[in-house]
């Protein structure tokens, strides 16, 4: 550092707060702790807590000493990364206390400082670097995000001057000088209006400006400046205000008002004479613009549309792959404006003759169908891998690493860093089967290969079988050609479509003819890229497949078999990608599979799994965790069949598939507890101990065991992220577990400390943690084993009802359909297990507090609220467990949730807790007689819902009813006459 900051001034010009100076001694540690962060090979834990020391020491003056290093930018006696340290410490700061922690003077200090760095330049005329800009407008934005920009009149009179929207502008100054003030301008102004799209009140002033000052056409009118990236940041500045005047429901503003600007219009206008603009980043905004078109007016386009349909397919085969990006996104807007506005329904039908129609949608379909030949053959161009395609670089080079060390068996396979995030599953989730699909990943990033793939696929579902006249020439010709990287191109295409042509289903013996050889062949011989896309196309055709096999005898198991053993094949493959592919495409089989042909591949399967876990340190981290998600998906497929189930229990079975993964669990040391592998292994091992039965019985203490020593050691280790992970999945693993009355018996009579650590896990501030602790509790309280003490049982249902209560009191959901939308995913696992966990408890509770409950949980059973249905049925049955034992006092209440509650009951599924649910109807009826009458088709409905072994006392509640029971539909009552004998 050439001289000391505090040597030009204590004070940043234009600050409105002249009183404060800096203190050079704090300056000179300040700078000195900031220049350590920037080193690469400093001790950065270390800088940073004496960072956090300095900033207790200094109290609310911390923010003014590092705004005023910021403004130091343009002081040679310092280096600018050191400025722009000061400035994201800053930020981070102000995000952390701004609202509460920073006082008034010292906000405006900062703003002040903020204000004069805006737009300044240094005194030789040299204009701030790139990175200080956007440091600068990271924290306008960040305290624009809190109080608006009406709070903050001199940085919005500023803006406007830039923009045209008040007098008082720069012409003074040199044409290069005021290209960069307005380029800063519109830098700020474009992240305001990204980060605070959700921001109502900034929203409102947005829209308020363009009221006033109107500020989108002021913007367009930037979009005519001779420097492109100032056309760009215009434009895209313009976008966002479409959006926020157009789709936010959150602002009230006139469309007559918008009307009147034409800003659509206008934008459009803009965008057509741009349309010549030869700048690559400048032909990229103005595809992105009618894709913006299309969400805000679509039907502004219609006397456009072939000239827009001739443009995009020119540029999404232009040379800059940005701009064929954005090219090849705008047909899947297309594709969606057409099915918002259809008439007449295309999917699935034959194309038909293309015609011009009246409306908007036949307009768009026929202009579509003109284009439909040149598009399928410009996206199936456009999914070929480039020579210089990252992807295929990377993947050649680990290729040759790997042969290259072939001979040295010390080295391992490629360890790939970028592993998949732990995702926290409920032990009481959403049931097997109702999950969506997760595709196998083509690519790691997003491409113009799987933009266009993406498209593709749509098109695939818009125009059904139609589009195959188009697309098989195509893959058959490719198909056919030497080159490795255009038959993997052919063969994405197939992929992509099948789902939504299915026709193509008939050629699902062409294609594995196509597709097998190439997975069939020696790594040598194998381009892996070439084999993944293989299995992932496999993958997709795994239903027709399975299809073919299950109604083909023993040609069709053949068929079955040479997929299955094939993709089995490839998971011993050294290249990572390859093996990742194939773990993904075996998983994807052994759910499409049908259980004959499952039991067909079970033990090559399951040999194939114990050794990629033998190969453990040979795969990366990644491929890792796939093969424990294929271990949790082959155990979660038996669970479907009550003879799989029955094979599972065989403890050969246990001993290939779950022990190799408990005796990696008992290898982690503590420091390992919460890394992300630790982590999907619990989670794999969770799903896996309800496929195995009373094998697992014998097992079972020493898990509890292992189990209560990581709580242990995350007990002391702190409240971290990564702690409440690891206890979160432990006591999931925990849960599942104590199926069996001797792992009760071990937690609930002999480890008191831990049982105390549960009941606080039901308190904790974790979501997470707090669902699979319900988890526990309602697994543990599921068991009436006279071993447990009473008031063991006693106080953990009192604590399980007093933090049931608090959940679900903070989630009380607003009425409405789209109510399970202020709840996050992690806070709808913690109210389903609440829900599932408090039926377990309520014989703790008093009649008040069961009543306070059931005001809480009402709210549940309204069928249009979207929330799953394993919520709704957990809700159902816990009022009905209450009912048991309250029924008195929910009959005061009857007129309020029985309805919802009798339709609710009728979506049961059969169970010992359904008919637990039915008692408690059976009591509320008997308080309640004319509840019973009034609501008489719902009750029956309920009743009739039952396939086999209804309770008898719903013979006894019939009988109130009997004069009741001729008014009913003849199936319902029928039915119930079988039922009953009535």
């Amino acid at each position: 550092m050439a001289s000391d900051p505090s040597s030009t001034s204590s004070t940043p010009a234009g600050s409105p707060n002249s009183s404060w100076s800096a203190d050079p001694d704090v300056l000179k540690t300040l700078v000195g702790l900031l220049s350590s962060s920037v080193d690469p090979f400093a001790n950065h834990s270390e800088v940073y807590r004496q960072l956090q020391q300095l900033q207790a020491h200094l109290q609310g003056d911390f923010e003014l000493y590092l705004v005023f290093l910021m403004a130091q930018w343009n002081n040679p006696g310092l280096r600018v990364e050191v400025c722009q340290a000061a400035g994201l410490l800053l930020k981070q700061s102000v995000k952390s206390k701004y609202k509460d922690g920073v006082p008034e003077s010292a906000k405006g200090f900062v703003k002040g400082a903020l204000l004069n760095m805006f737009l300044q330049t240094d005194g030789n005329g040299q204009y701030k670097s790139k990175a200080v800009q956007n440091t600068l407008g990271a924290l306008i934005s960040t305290i624009v995000g809190f109080e608006g920009l009406s709070k903050w009149p001199d940085l919005l009179s500023k803006m406007m001057a830039q923009l045209g929207g008040r007098e008082g502008g720069s012409g003074s100054l040199s044409a290069g000088l005021r290209l960069r003030q307005l380029e800063e301008t519109l830098d700020f102004l474009f992240m305001i209006l990204e980060e605070h799209a959700e921001n109502a009140a900034v929203c409102q002033e947005v829209a308020e400006l363009c009221r006033q000052f109107d500020l989108g056409n002021a913007l367009l009118k930037k979009a005519s400046e001779p420097k492109a990236s100032i056309r760009v940041k215009a434009l895209n500045c313009v976008y966002h205000i479409l959006q926020i005047l157009y789709l936010s429901h959150s602002v009230n503003m006139s469309k007559e008002v918008l009307g009147q600007q034409q800003l659509t219009q206008n934008t459009l206008n803009q965008l057509l004479v741009l349309t010549n603009d030869a700048e690559p980043e400048v032909k990229a905004a103005v595809c992105t613009g009618f894709v913006q078109i299309l969400e805000v007016d679509a039907q502004l386009l219609q006397v456009h549309l072939e000239n827009l349909m001739k443009y995009m397919l020119v540029m999404a085969q232009d040379e800059d792959i940005l701009v064929a990006m954005e090219a090849t996104g705008f047909w899947s807007a297309y594709i969606e404006t057409i099915d918002y506005y259809c008439e007449d329904d295309f999917f699935g039908a034959p194309a038909p003759a293309p015609r011009r129609g009246d409306s908007f949608s036949s307009d768009c379909e026929y202009w579509l169908q003109l284009s439909l030949g040149e598009l399928t053959r410009v996206l199936t161009s456009n999914m070929k891998f480039k020579q210089d395609d990252e992807d295929v670089i990377s993947a050649e080079q680990i290729w040759d690493d790997i042969k290259a060390n072939a001979h040295n068996p010390k080295i391992q396979a490629f360890q790939n860093t970028d592993v998949k995030p732990f995702h926290l599953r409920s032990t009481r989730g959403v049931p097997n089967g109702e999950e969506e699909e997760e595709e196998g990943n083509v690519v790691e990033s997003w491409t113009l290969r799987k933009s266009s793939a993406g498209t593709l696929d749509t098109l695939a579902m818009h125009c059904g079988d139609s589009l195959l006249q188009y697309l098989m020439p195509i893959v058959i010709e490719r198909l056919q050609n030497e080159d490795w990287s255009v038959r993997e191109s052919a063969i994405l295409a197939l992929g992509a479509v099948i789902t939504g042509c299915p026709g193509l289903e008939q050629h699902t013996l062409d294609v594995m003819k196509v597709v097998l050889p190439q997975l069939q062949q020696q790594q040598e011989s194998q381009h892996p890229l070439l084999v993944t896309i293989c299995c992932w196309t496999l993958s997709r055709f795994a239903g027709a497949i399975v299809t073919i096999s299950s109604g083909s005898g023993e040609a069709g198991r053949d068929l079955y078999d040479q997929m299955h053993k094939s993709l089995l094949f490839n998971l011993r493959s050294l290249h990572p990608k390859v093996v990742e592919s194939a773990l993904s495409a075996v998983a994807v089989s052994i759910e499409r599979s049908s259980f004959a042909l499952l039991l067909q591949v079970l033990d090559p399967t399951i040999e194939e799994m114990r050794g990629a876990l033998d190969r453990r340190q040979m795969l990366s981290e990644r491929n890792l965790i796939l093969v424990f998600d294929l271990v949790a998906t082959l155990c979660q497929r038996v669970m479907k069949e009550e003879e799989a189930m029955l094979l599972f229990c065989d403890q050969r079975y246990l001993a290939l598939v779950a022990g190799p993964l408990m005796d990696l669990l008992y290898s982690y040391q503590a420091q390992k507890f919460g890394d992300v592998v630790f982590l999907n292994l619990v989670q794999s091992l969770t799903w896996c101990l309800g496929a195995f039965g009373q094998a697992v019985e014998s097992h079972s203490q020493q898990l509890v065991t292992f189990c209560i020593q990581v709580c242990q050691v995350c007990v002391s280790s702190g409240e971290s992220e990564k702690s409440l992970y690891t206890i979160s999945a432990i006591l999931g693993l925990m849960a599942a577990v104590m199926h069996f009355p001797s792992s009760v018996q071990v937690l609930m009579g002999q480890n008191q400390e831990f049982f105390g650590f549960l009941c606080s896990c039901l308190h904790s501030t974790s979501p997470d943690v707090k669902q699979a602790a319900f988890s526990l509790c309602g697994s543990l309280l599921s068991h009436d084993v006279g071993q447990n003490p009473a008031e063991v049982v006693s106080e953990l249902s009192k604590n399980v009802v007093q933090a049931g209560l608090l959940s679900l009191h903070k989630a009380v959901p607003d009425h409405g359909r789209d109510a399970k939308a202020s709840l996050t995913e992690a806070a709808l696992d913690e109210v389903n297990n609440a829900l599932w966990c408090l039926c377990k408890a309520g014989k703790s509770m008093d009649g008040q507090t069961a009543v306070t409950l059931l005001g809480l949980v009402t709210p549940y059973l309204e069928r249009t609220s979207g929330f799953p249905r394993i919520i709704v049925e957990n809700a159902t049955i816990l009022i009905g467990c209450m009912a048991k034992t309250h029924s008195e006092a929910f009959a005061q209440y009857a007129d309020h949730f029985f309805w919802s509650w009798a339709v609710a009951l009728a979506t049961l599924r059969d169970s010992d807790e359904k008919k637990d649910a039915f008692v408690g109807l059976f009591y509320v009826l008997q308080a309640r007689e004319d509840v019973g009458r009034r609501h008489f088709p719902q009750v029956a409905n309920a009743v009739a819902s039952w396939h086999k072994d209804p309770p008898l006392l719903l013979r006894g509640m019939l009988a109130y009813y009997k004069d009741e029971l001729g008014k009913l539909p003849g199936a319902v009552r029928e039915k119930i006459s079988v039922m009953f004998g009535l």
